[in-house]
């Protein structure tokens, strides 16, 4: 919501004010800050209370022989209220931009922008005019505010006009059950309600506005009666222990209670970071440990292994000179034979006979060589036999390839 106040000849500086739904005014003494209050007072109700309602005792807020204080809604409605010296006496306007009609009813118009009556809009606009009355009339203008005085709904309005306020809401945007509203209060506040509510909803029952200051009034006498002796048995400590020798403040004491405090949870926490380290080099020694055992029996398996293939390339090399030696006998026969079907055929079975058990023994070995490679690619998953592995292979190569060793061409 967006307004223009315009005020003109009031006291000594003339000026335009924009306005919100809130508004704080904070300048240094002698700004002008009473001077926007008395205007808006003065136009919604023709004079300044703490002044006085005779045109004259406004005329004092005059400068320059009239006044005109102009309120434009955002709407764009203006309302208007003026006041000038005319000869030994004084004359009046007042406009509301959106009404037709006489004097009163330009003047209800104006007056309705702020408040339901006179007395209400003078107690809004300046609250010196509630804090003037007597407690009993001040409790009836509280009453008349908020409700109808003795309605069986009056706790229950003050109670939402409260939390409303403690939560900075407007009173229709509370929910219904006004529970449900409370328990957002600080824990401190929720508590207090609940615990006076019932005892003030009685009191206001009972007699209305009267009864409940009575007893709030009495309750701030115990609770300050209590906060001296508190105060006073505080004092009394801090007196004997300023006369004891090397004894601190009450205050430095709690100071070096909470660094006390502070160093054991930072303790604590130091504490727990290094179980917490310790807990993982134990489970790195495990897995060390079992690490360690997997490539032992790794290492032996290898050897076994090593070993296996060692002796097997060393029988076939003893046995592969005679193959040859018979293989190449038996060629030589079978090209320095004739056509002879009957003598080929029996050569040739001699000759498939005696290549049977190389070629067996070939294909054996081929196997355990694979069987050989298969183990021992399960055992290169660990990095500590890799150059064992390479070892073997090469020491098998090496062999293979050997002067005197097995010619697979």
């Amino acid at each position: 919501m967006k307004l223009n106040l315009s005020i003109r000849g009031f006291k000594s500086v003339d000026r335009d004010v924009d306005l919100s739904r809130l508004n704080i005014v904070s300048a240094p003494n002698g700004a002008g800050k009473s001077a926007i209050a008395d205007a808006i007072r003065f136009l919604a109700l023709g004079h300044v209370p703490a002044l006085g309602k005779r045109e004259q005792d406004t005329a004092m807020l005059m400068s320059n022989g009239r006044l005109g204080v102009t309120l434009t809604l955002e709407d764009g409605r203006a309302a208007t209220r003026t006041l000038e010296r005319a000869g030994e006496g004084y004359r009046s306007t007042v406009r509301a931009s959106w009404v037709r009609g006489s004097r009163a009813e330009h003047e209800a118009g104006i007056l309705a922008l702020f408040g339901s009556d006179a007395e209400d809009v003078a107690e809004a606009l300046d609250i010196r005019e509630l804090l003037s009355l007597s407690p009993a009339k001040r409790a009836a203008r509280i009453e008349k505010m908020i409700g109808s005085a003795g309605a069986d709904d009056l706790p229950v309005r003050i109670a939402r006009q409260t939390v409303a306020r403690l939560l900075d809401l407007d009173v229709d945007q509370l929910p219904e059950a006004l529970s449900e509203a409370i328990s957002n209060l600080p824990s401190g506040r929720a508590g207090v309600i609940r615990e006076i509510g019932p005892t003030v909803s009685d009191n206001l029952r009972a007699g209305g506005i009267p009864p409940v200051i009575a007893w709030a009034n009495e309750r701030k006498k115990e609770a300050s009666a209590a906060a001296a002796k508190r105060k006073a048995a505080r004092d009394e400590i801090e007196a004997r222990l300023q006369g004891m020798a090397g004894v601190l403040p009450i205050d430095a004491l709690v100071e070096k209670r909470d660094a006390l405090q502070r160093e054991i949870g930072a303790s604590q926490e130091t504490g727990r970071r290094e179980a917490e380290r310790a807990k993982q080099h134990d489970a790195a020694l495990s897995e060390q440990a079992k690490t360690a055992a997997t490539l032992s029996d790794a290492v032996v398996h290898l050897d076994r292994i090593e070993t296996s293939s060692a002796e097997m390339i060393e029988v076939l090399q003893e046995k592969l000179p005679g193959y040859d030696e018979a293989i190449g006998a038996l060629r030589a026969q079978v090209f320095a034979v004739n056509t002879d079907g009957e003598r080929l055929a029996i050569l040739e079975a001699q000759l498939e006979g005696l290549t049977d058990e190389p070629i067996e023994d070939l294909a054996r070995y081929e196997r355990m060589v694979d069987e050989f490679e298969e183990e021992l690619a399960g055992l290169k998953a660990s990095p500590w036999v890799e150059v064992k592995t390479s070892l073997v292979a090469f020491t098998v190569s090496a062999r293979l390839r050997a002067p005197g060793s097995l010619d697979w061409r």
